[in-house]
């Protein structure tokens, strides 16, 4: 009996946080099943996807020891909304400029696990599913793979902009592309 209460008095007495400090993206494909960077400017819309590079920094660490799958590292000042437009129509309810995120799912590394990005605000970026897990705790990248193929194949620029919950705001752009 006393085993057990000095197992489970070592639960939960770890933290991890970090904080995101920059923004990049990245044209990618699922050609070979997984999502990876394609440096290329034409890739077939059925395999599209967009790679958010996110540097997370740790803030603080605490516990006598840390074990990512009893308490996973927690994002401080985490994204509140994310946004994707094009510089091109992207079909009749999409003309440039306009959000496209109900054109895009976020994939976790894990196809079960994923979400819409139809409402941002309830996507948590984990680093859970990700290669490296669990000696690389934090969520290097979050990819958004295209769920919704665009009527028109002329060569686009995606626009991803971040906002956090203290309202600073991370942005940057894929490099043109056309969706065959």
């Amino acid at each position: 009996m006393l085993l057990s209460i000095s197992i489970y008095s070592c639960e939960g007495d770890q933290e991890l946080r970090f904080v995101f400090t920059d923004l990049s993206v990245e044209n990618t494909t699922s050609e070979m099943g997984m999502p990876h960077v394609n440096y290329g400017d034409s890739l077939s819309g059925n395999l599209y996807g967009i790679r958010m590079n996110l540097y997370p920094e740790e803030t603080s660490r605490k516990g006598r020891y840390f074990d990512p799958f009893e308490a996973p590292a927690i994002g401080g000042n985490a994204f509140r909304y994310i946004f994707i437009t094009s510089n091109k129509d992207f079909d009749e309810e999409h003309p440039a400029g306009t959000l496209l995120n109900e054109c895009f799912y976020y994939f976790s590394g894990n196809f079960i696990y994923g979400d819409s990005l139809r409402d941002s605000s309830s996507v948590t970026i984990t680093a859970s599913f990700l290669p490296g897990f669990p000696e690389n705790p934090f969520p290097d990248y979050a990819d958004f793979l295209l769920c919704r193929y665009p009527t028109n194949n002329t060569e686009r620029v995606f626009y991803v902009r971040l906002v956090k919950y203290d309202l600073t705001e991370f942005s940057d752009s894929t490099t043109s592309v056309k969706l065959y």
